[in-house]
Protein backbone atom coordinates (compact mmCIF):
# COMPACT_ATOMS: atom_id res chain seq x y z
CA UNK A 1 0.00 0.00 0.00
CA UNK A 2 1.40 3.70 -0.77
CA UNK A 3 0.71 7.11 -1.42
CA UNK A 4 -1.57 6.64 -3.99
CA UNK A 5 -3.79 4.59 -1.97
CA UNK A 6 -4.23 7.17 0.69
CA UNK A 7 -5.42 10.49 -1.59
CA UNK A 8 -8.44 8.98 -1.98
CA UNK A 9 -11.43 10.55 -0.48
CA UNK A 10 -12.50 8.62 2.44
CA UNK A 11 -14.38 8.40 5.73
CA UNK A 12 -11.45 7.04 7.27
CA UNK A 13 -8.72 9.34 7.80
CA UNK A 14 -4.95 8.78 6.09
CA UNK A 15 -2.67 8.26 9.16
CA UNK A 16 -5.59 6.24 10.48
CA UNK A 17 -4.94 3.83 7.53
CA UNK A 18 -1.27 3.93 8.06
CA UNK A 19 -1.69 3.18 11.87
CA UNK A 20 -3.77 -0.22 10.81
CA UNK A 21 -1.75 -1.28 9.41
CA UNK A 22 1.40 -0.83 11.02
CA UNK A 23 -0.68 -2.67 13.81
CA UNK A 24 -1.56 -5.33 11.40
CA UNK A 25 2.06 -6.09 10.36
CA UNK A 26 3.36 -5.83 13.75
CA UNK A 27 5.78 -3.09 12.74
CA UNK A 28 8.54 -2.51 15.07
CA UNK A 29 7.29 1.72 15.08
CA UNK A 30 5.73 1.01 18.27
CA UNK A 31 8.98 -0.68 19.90
CA UNK A 32 10.60 2.07 22.15
CA UNK A 33 14.22 2.50 23.01
CA UNK A 34 16.26 1.93 26.60
CA UNK A 35 17.57 4.73 28.37
CA UNK A 36 19.66 8.12 27.74
CA UNK A 37 22.87 5.72 26.18
CA UNK A 38 20.67 4.19 23.33
CA UNK A 39 18.96 7.88 22.39
CA UNK A 40 21.11 8.72 19.76
CA UNK A 41 21.01 5.49 17.92
CA UNK A 42 17.41 5.63 18.05
CA UNK A 43 17.09 9.05 16.82
CA UNK A 44 18.93 7.85 13.66
CA UNK A 45 16.32 4.76 13.77
CA UNK A 46 13.50 6.34 13.94
CA UNK A 47 14.23 9.60 11.67
CA UNK A 48 14.97 7.02 8.78
CA UNK A 49 11.39 5.36 10.01
CA UNK A 50 9.85 8.27 9.52
CA UNK A 51 11.29 9.68 6.34
CA UNK A 52 10.46 6.45 4.98
CA UNK A 53 7.10 6.99 5.79
CA UNK A 54 6.78 10.51 4.58
CA UNK A 55 8.64 9.46 1.06
CA UNK A 56 6.60 5.93 1.30
CA UNK A 57 2.92 6.89 1.81
CA UNK A 58 2.78 10.86 2.34
CA UNK A 59 3.41 14.13 4.73
CA UNK A 60 0.08 13.77 6.82
CA UNK A 61 0.44 10.00 7.65
CA UNK A 62 4.50 10.42 8.59
CA UNK A 63 3.64 13.77 11.22
CA UNK A 64 0.87 12.04 12.81
CA UNK A 65 3.28 9.40 13.62
CA UNK A 66 6.24 11.85 14.83
CA UNK A 67 3.20 13.00 17.37
CA UNK A 68 3.24 9.70 18.98
CA UNK A 69 7.62 8.69 18.18
CA UNK A 70 9.04 11.92 19.14
CA UNK A 71 7.02 11.96 23.12
CA UNK A 72 7.60 8.45 24.08
CA UNK A 73 10.85 8.27 22.85
CA UNK A 74 11.62 11.50 24.73
CA UNK A 75 10.21 10.19 28.06
CA UNK A 76 11.72 6.77 27.67
CA UNK A 77 15.13 7.84 27.36
CA UNK A 78 15.40 11.18 29.32
CA UNK A 79 17.68 11.27 32.54
CA UNK A 80 15.56 10.61 35.80
CA UNK A 81 16.40 10.17 39.20
CA UNK A 82 13.50 9.52 40.86
CA UNK A 83 13.33 5.77 41.21
CA UNK A 84 9.37 5.72 42.08
CA UNK A 85 8.83 7.95 39.01
CA UNK A 86 11.59 5.75 37.39
CA UNK A 87 8.97 2.57 38.00
CA UNK A 88 6.32 4.35 36.81
CA UNK A 89 7.82 4.82 33.71
CA UNK A 90 8.76 1.75 32.90
CA UNK A 91 5.55 0.05 33.62
CA UNK A 92 3.66 2.73 31.55
CA UNK A 93 5.97 2.28 29.02
CA UNK A 94 5.98 -1.45 28.75
CA UNK A 95 1.88 -1.06 28.57
CA UNK A 96 2.76 1.27 25.47
CA UNK A 97 4.69 -1.00 23.50
CA UNK A 98 3.18 -4.36 24.36
CA UNK A 99 -0.40 -3.06 23.73
CA UNK A 100 0.66 -1.38 20.75
CA UNK A 101 -1.25 1.72 22.23
CA UNK A 102 -1.22 5.31 19.81
CA UNK A 103 -0.45 8.46 21.82
CA UNK A 104 -1.64 11.64 20.51
CA UNK A 105 0.38 14.93 22.61
CA UNK A 106 -0.02 18.76 22.34
CA UNK A 107 2.78 18.98 20.77
CA UNK A 108 2.23 22.83 19.65
CA UNK A 109 2.76 23.82 23.40
CA UNK A 110 4.83 27.00 22.32
CA UNK A 111 2.19 27.73 20.00
CA UNK A 112 -0.31 27.48 23.03
CA UNK A 113 1.33 29.41 24.98
CA UNK A 114 1.61 31.84 22.01
CA UNK A 115 -2.26 32.17 21.61
CA UNK A 116 -2.94 32.19 25.64
CA UNK A 117 -0.89 35.21 25.74
CA UNK A 118 1.46 33.69 28.27
CA UNK A 119 -1.27 32.07 30.65
CA UNK A 120 -1.71 28.14 31.11
CA UNK A 121 -3.45 26.15 28.66
CA UNK A 122 -4.34 24.11 31.10
CA UNK A 123 -4.32 24.00 35.14
CA UNK A 124 -4.45 20.90 36.98
CA UNK A 125 -5.98 21.16 40.65
CA UNK A 126 -4.52 18.25 43.03
CA UNK A 127 -6.96 15.89 44.61
CA UNK A 128 -7.31 12.64 46.83
CA UNK A 129 -5.86 10.44 43.89
CA UNK A 130 -4.79 12.00 41.37
CA UNK A 131 -5.73 15.66 39.64
CA UNK A 132 -8.52 17.04 37.53
CA UNK A 133 -7.94 19.17 34.44
CA UNK A 134 -9.11 21.95 33.25
CA UNK A 135 -8.40 23.67 29.84
CA UNK A 136 -7.76 23.32 26.24
CA UNK A 137 -4.65 22.08 24.49
CA UNK A 138 -4.28 22.94 20.64
CA UNK A 139 -3.24 21.82 17.44
CA UNK A 140 -3.35 17.98 18.56
CA UNK A 141 -3.17 15.21 15.79
CA UNK A 142 -4.11 11.77 16.10
CA UNK A 143 -7.07 13.08 17.95
CA UNK A 144 -9.47 10.57 17.35
CA UNK A 145 -7.21 7.58 16.40
CA UNK A 146 -4.84 7.64 19.18
CA UNK A 147 -5.75 5.81 22.73
CA UNK A 148 -4.31 7.99 25.23
CA UNK A 149 -3.60 11.72 25.07
CA UNK A 150 -0.32 12.82 27.05
CA UNK A 151 -0.58 16.76 27.59
CA UNK A 152 1.11 19.33 30.28
CA UNK A 153 -0.60 21.46 32.57
CA UNK A 154 0.47 23.62 35.55
CA UNK A 155 -0.41 22.56 39.22
CA UNK A 156 -0.83 25.77 41.31
CA UNK A 157 2.21 26.68 43.21
CA UNK A 158 4.15 23.42 41.90
CA UNK A 159 4.49 23.89 38.44
CA UNK A 160 4.13 22.17 35.13
CA UNK A 161 3.31 18.26 35.09
CA UNK A 162 2.24 15.50 32.04
CA UNK A 163 -0.58 13.53 32.27
CA UNK A 164 -1.83 10.89 30.10
CA UNK A 165 -5.20 10.14 29.71
CA UNK A 166 -7.57 8.14 27.63
CA UNK A 167 -8.67 10.12 24.47
CA UNK A 168 -12.01 8.34 24.73
CA UNK A 169 -13.07 9.92 28.05
CA UNK A 170 -16.16 11.49 28.67
CA UNK A 171 -14.47 14.51 29.82
CA UNK A 172 -12.69 14.79 26.77
CA UNK A 173 -13.56 17.19 23.83
CA UNK A 174 -12.34 17.08 20.56
CA UNK A 175 -13.23 20.75 18.61
CA UNK A 176 -12.49 21.79 15.05
CA UNK A 177 -9.53 23.76 13.68
CA UNK A 178 -8.45 24.90 10.39
CA UNK A 179 -6.06 22.22 10.06
CA UNK A 180 -8.76 19.12 11.11
CA UNK A 181 -9.26 18.40 7.68
CA UNK A 182 -6.51 20.18 5.52
CA UNK A 183 -3.72 18.38 6.35
CA UNK A 184 -5.58 14.75 7.53
CA UNK A 185 -4.15 14.04 10.75
CA UNK A 186 -6.70 14.23 13.04
CA UNK A 187 -5.70 17.92 14.06
CA UNK A 188 -7.93 19.11 16.64
CA UNK A 189 -8.30 21.33 20.07
CA UNK A 190 -9.34 18.81 22.83
CA UNK A 191 -10.89 20.59 25.56
CA UNK A 192 -10.87 18.88 29.31
CA UNK A 193 -13.75 19.65 31.19
CA UNK A 194 -13.12 18.60 34.83
CA UNK A 195 -10.92 15.49 33.22
CA UNK A 196 -9.80 13.10 36.22
CA UNK A 197 -5.96 11.40 35.55
CA UNK A 198 -4.74 9.44 38.67
CA UNK A 199 -1.19 9.58 39.88
CA UNK A 200 -0.02 6.77 38.43
CA UNK A 201 -0.79 8.13 34.89
CA UNK A 202 1.30 11.57 36.09
CA UNK A 203 4.70 12.77 35.19
CA UNK A 204 5.47 15.64 37.84
CA UNK A 205 8.07 18.04 36.49
CA UNK A 206 10.94 15.68 34.72
CA UNK A 207 13.78 18.34 34.75
CA UNK A 208 16.16 17.43 36.84
CA UNK A 209 20.14 19.36 37.62
CA UNK A 210 23.31 19.18 36.00
CA UNK A 211 26.57 19.10 38.36
CA UNK A 212 26.17 23.06 38.20
CA UNK A 213 23.00 23.41 39.40
CA UNK A 214 21.56 24.12 35.83
CA UNK A 215 18.71 23.07 35.01
CA UNK A 216 18.30 20.07 32.45
CA UNK A 217 14.66 20.78 31.32
CA UNK A 218 12.60 18.00 29.63
CA UNK A 219 10.17 20.79 27.55
CA UNK A 220 13.47 21.38 25.33
CA UNK A 221 14.49 17.80 25.58
CA UNK A 222 11.15 16.45 24.28
CA UNK A 223 10.79 19.40 21.59
CA UNK A 224 13.94 18.99 20.25
CA UNK A 225 13.02 15.16 19.51
CA UNK A 226 10.08 16.40 18.08
CA UNK A 227 11.96 18.91 15.71
CA UNK A 228 14.48 16.33 14.48
CA UNK A 229 11.23 14.03 13.41
CA UNK A 230 9.46 16.42 11.85
CA UNK A 231 12.04 17.52 9.77
CA UNK A 232 12.55 13.88 9.07
CA UNK A 233 8.86 13.78 7.49
CA UNK A 234 8.84 16.42 5.65
CA UNK A 235 12.63 15.38 3.79
CA UNK A 236 10.58 12.84 3.38
CA UNK A 237 7.93 14.15 1.32
CA UNK A 238 10.78 16.23 -0.85
CA UNK A 239 12.64 12.98 -1.68
CA UNK A 240 9.16 11.42 -3.28
CA UNK A 241 8.75 14.16 -5.24
CA UNK A 242 12.45 13.95 -6.31
CA UNK A 243 11.91 10.66 -7.12
CA UNK A 244 8.59 11.10 -9.17
CA UNK A 245 10.25 14.09 -10.90
CA UNK A 246 13.06 11.54 -11.86
CA UNK A 247 10.93 8.95 -12.83
CA UNK A 248 9.27 11.16 -14.93
CA UNK A 249 12.38 12.91 -16.49
CA UNK A 250 13.55 9.11 -17.21
CA UNK A 251 10.29 8.00 -19.40
CA UNK A 252 9.32 11.63 -20.72
CA UNK A 253 11.11 12.27 -24.34
CA UNK A 254 11.46 15.30 -27.01
CA UNK A 255 10.21 14.58 -30.45
CA UNK A 256 13.52 13.47 -31.34
CA UNK A 257 13.69 11.11 -29.13
CA UNK A 258 15.73 12.65 -26.14
CA UNK A 259 14.85 11.49 -22.57
CA UNK A 260 14.53 14.64 -20.72
CA UNK A 261 16.42 13.04 -18.26
CA UNK A 262 19.30 13.39 -20.59
CA UNK A 263 19.30 16.72 -21.15
CA UNK A 264 22.11 18.24 -19.58
CA UNK A 265 20.17 21.37 -17.85
CA UNK A 266 17.62 18.85 -16.39
CA UNK A 267 20.51 16.68 -15.23
CA UNK A 268 22.27 19.39 -13.29
CA UNK A 269 19.09 20.55 -11.61
CA UNK A 270 18.56 16.99 -10.12
CA UNK A 271 22.05 16.72 -9.09
CA UNK A 272 21.28 19.95 -7.15
CA UNK A 273 18.28 18.92 -5.81
CA UNK A 274 19.77 15.45 -4.67
CA UNK A 275 22.87 17.25 -2.69
CA UNK A 276 20.06 19.84 -1.39
CA UNK A 277 17.78 16.76 -0.01
CA UNK A 278 21.35 15.27 1.22
CA UNK A 279 22.58 18.35 2.79
CA UNK A 280 19.59 18.40 4.78
CA UNK A 281 19.84 14.94 6.13
CA UNK A 282 23.02 15.70 7.23
CA UNK A 283 21.58 18.28 9.92
CA UNK A 284 19.49 15.48 11.64
CA UNK A 285 22.61 13.41 11.60
CA UNK A 286 24.33 16.35 13.44
CA UNK A 287 21.35 16.38 15.89
CA UNK A 288 22.18 13.31 16.72
CA UNK A 289 25.47 13.86 16.91
CA UNK A 290 24.89 16.33 19.46
CA UNK A 291 21.97 14.18 21.48
CA UNK A 292 25.44 11.52 21.52
CA UNK A 293 27.08 14.26 23.46
CA UNK A 294 24.16 15.21 25.95
CA UNK A 295 24.04 11.14 26.68
CA UNK A 296 27.85 11.03 27.57
CA UNK A 297 27.36 13.69 29.58
CA UNK A 298 23.93 15.13 30.43
CA UNK A 299 23.63 19.28 31.51
CA UNK A 300 22.29 22.10 30.28
CA UNK A 301 25.11 23.29 28.04
CA UNK A 302 24.83 19.92 25.89
CA UNK A 303 20.80 20.10 26.01
CA UNK A 304 20.83 23.65 24.39
CA UNK A 305 23.34 22.23 22.11
CA UNK A 306 20.90 19.51 21.40
CA UNK A 307 18.25 21.40 20.77
CA UNK A 308 20.07 24.04 18.80
CA UNK A 309 20.79 21.40 16.23
CA UNK A 310 17.47 20.31 16.27
CA UNK A 311 16.07 23.17 15.80
CA UNK A 312 18.58 23.96 12.74
CA UNK A 313 17.41 20.65 11.33
CA UNK A 314 13.89 20.91 11.25
CA UNK A 315 14.23 24.25 9.69
CA UNK A 316 16.40 23.03 7.21
CA UNK A 317 14.56 20.21 6.07
CA UNK A 318 11.45 22.15 5.96
CA UNK A 319 12.53 24.41 3.71
CA UNK A 320 14.64 22.75 1.54
CA UNK A 321 12.40 19.88 1.23
CA UNK A 322 9.81 22.89 0.31
CA UNK A 323 12.35 24.47 -2.46
CA UNK A 324 12.95 20.59 -3.94
CA UNK A 325 8.71 19.86 -4.38
CA UNK A 326 8.44 23.51 -6.21
CA UNK A 327 11.53 22.95 -8.28
CA UNK A 328 10.78 19.67 -9.22
CA UNK A 329 7.17 21.06 -9.93
CA UNK A 330 9.03 23.15 -12.21
CA UNK A 331 10.58 20.56 -14.33
CA UNK A 332 7.58 18.12 -14.58
CA UNK A 333 5.26 21.04 -15.92
CA UNK A 334 1.03 21.22 -15.38
CA UNK A 335 1.22 17.81 -15.22
CA UNK A 336 1.76 18.06 -10.96
CA UNK A 337 -1.25 20.28 -11.16
CA UNK A 338 -3.51 17.02 -11.92
CA UNK A 339 -6.08 16.52 -8.99
CA UNK A 340 -5.26 13.21 -7.27
CA UNK A 341 -1.37 13.17 -8.31
CA UNK A 342 0.79 12.26 -6.06
CA UNK A 343 2.65 15.10 -6.70
CA UNK A 344 -0.04 17.67 -6.07
CA UNK A 345 -0.84 16.17 -2.97
CA UNK A 346 3.04 16.50 -1.57
CA UNK A 347 2.65 20.04 -2.86
CA UNK A 348 -0.66 20.71 -0.82
CA UNK A 349 1.13 19.54 2.31
CA UNK A 350 4.76 20.30 2.33
CA UNK A 351 4.41 24.20 2.48
CA UNK A 352 3.22 23.71 6.21
CA UNK A 353 6.17 22.87 6.94
CA UNK A 354 8.25 25.87 6.39
CA UNK A 355 5.54 28.29 6.12
CA UNK A 356 3.66 28.32 9.56
CA UNK A 357 4.72 31.61 10.70
CA UNK A 358 5.25 31.16 14.52
CA UNK A 359 7.26 27.63 14.31
CA UNK A 360 9.86 29.11 11.58
CA UNK A 361 9.92 33.03 13.98
CA UNK A 362 10.93 30.49 17.00
CA UNK A 363 13.77 29.44 15.26
CA UNK A 364 15.20 32.87 13.36
CA UNK A 365 14.49 34.24 17.07
CA UNK A 366 16.38 31.67 18.96
CA UNK A 367 19.12 31.28 16.74
CA UNK A 368 19.42 35.01 15.98
CA UNK A 369 19.93 35.28 19.79
CA UNK A 370 21.81 32.80 20.29
CA UNK A 371 24.46 34.39 17.76
CA UNK A 372 24.05 37.90 19.35
CA UNK A 373 24.72 36.51 22.90
CA UNK A 374 28.31 34.89 21.99
CA UNK A 375 30.01 37.63 20.83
Amino acid sequence: MTIQNYITDEPVSRVTKLVNKLREDESPFFEIGGGLKESPDLLLKQSQEIKSFGTEYGVPEAIGLVMHAYMTAAISTFPIDDDDLGKTRQALLEYIVSSKKLIANSGADQINRANTEGTPSARAEQVKGGYIIHGEKSFVSLAKTADFFLFNATIEDEGEAFFLAPMDAKEVELCETSLSTQFDVETHVVRMNGLFVPEQMTFPNLSISDAENAAIDFHSYQRAWFMVLAGSAYLGGGKRALLEGAKFAQETCLPDGTQLGQMDANLVEFGRLNIMHDAAWATLEGAANALTKFSESPSAETLQAFYRAALVAKYTCCNQAEQIVARVRKLVGTRTYTAGSILEDICTHIVLGPMHPVIDSIAERHMGDHLLQSV
